[in-house]
């Protein structure tokens, strides 16, 4: 069976990205901790997670992203977010996770700060 989330890693001036495609459900806490620890350790809590091929979220999703901010900030790290759709900002707004995490509407931004 195949995943419903795949993540693809690069560092891009000296930011982890994280391309994430498909859906954020029940597979992404263990992906996302895949591709973190597969980046550079330098840039492992230095993250851009880019999320302009993702469809779909849900509650399981949503504690991923939590659990990886938590990851991130425990190592004093940055987390952003990029190209988001109207689902997924509708979403990071409502559950508050956009009071700790910027958004940006594109990768270059997002890495720009």
């Amino acid at each position: 069976m195949q995943p419903l989330l795949e993540i693809k890693t690069e560092v891009r001036e000296g930011y982890g990205l994280l391309r994430l495609f498909g859906d954020v459900t029940s597979d992404a806490e263990e992906a996302l901790q895949k591709a973190q620890s597969s980046l550079p350790a330098e840039n492992r809590n230095k993250l851009v997670l880019d999320l302009n091929q993702t469809h779909y979220i849900n509650s399981a999703g949503i504690a991923a992203f939590i659990g990886l901010l938590n990851r991130v900030n425990d190592a004093g790290g940055v987390l952003r977010m990029a190209g988001l759709n109207k689902h997924f900002k509708k979403v990071i707004d409502t559950v508050g996770l956009s009071d700790y995490i910027s958004i940006f509407d594109t990768v270059e931004e997002a890495i720009k700060g």
